[in-house]
C-alpha cells in the first residue's frame, strides 16, 4: 500500500488522523476561504509528509464554499 494509507482510491484514514485534520483546520480556519475554486499541485504527493497535507487540504475542501482541487503527482 503506498504511504499515507491509500489503496485503490479509498482513504483509511484513522479517527486519530480524522481528530488531527480537524484540529489543524479549526487553527487556520481564517486561511481557508483564499483555497475556494482553486487548483492545487501537490507533488512528491506520495510521500510521508506530502500525502499528510493533501489528506488535510481534502478536509479542508468539505469546508469551503467552492471546494478546491487537489493535483496530486508523484514518480515513485
Amino acid at each position: 500500500m503506498p504511504p499515507g494509507g491509500r489503496g485503490r482510491g479509498k482513504s483509511m484514514l484513522t479517527e486519530v488522523m480524522k481528530d488531527d485534520h480537524q484540529s489543524i483546520l479549526d487553527q487556520v480556519a481564517n486561511h481557508l476561504a483564499s483555497l475556494s475554486g482553486t487548483r492545487i499541485l501537490v507533488t512528491g504527493a506520495g510521500g510521508f509528509l506530502c500525502s499528510y497535507f493533501v489528506d488535510v487540504i481534502a478536509a479542508a475542501a468539505e469546508r469551503l464554499p467552492e471546494p478546491c482541487r487537489i493535483v496530486a503527482v508523484d514518480n515513485y
